[in-house]
């Protein structure tokens, strides 16, 4: 069996949820490892990356558009701040 273990480093410009089949089956590994992509922590099987390559299958792909600690008055604020400034 290859090593299939990624880093784990903060969060890039785009954050991948693998689809469950791939998760379930422990293969998002080895597949994030062809792309490039790292894990953000040990634990989850969320990843992250700089830039999408240009097929990703397998994986939906989200853009961080900002980044909070996950405290409920900071991502209330946050979601807050995004809502005013998208009513302009």
């Amino acid at each position: 069996m290859q090593n299939t273990s990624l880093d784990i480093k903060k969060l890039g410009n785009f954050i991948l949820e693998p689809v469950p089949v791939f998760v379930r089956s422990h293969l998002f590994l080895s597949e994030a490892k062809k792309y490039g992509f790292w894990q953000i922590d040990s634990t989850l099987a969320y990843l992250s990356c700089e830039e999408l390559p240009p097929e990703h299958k397998g994986f939906a792909a989200y853009k961080v558009i900002d980044q909070s600690s996950l405290s409920t008055n900071n991502v209330k604020a946050m979601l807050k701040n995004m809502a005013l400034e998208n009513s302009h």
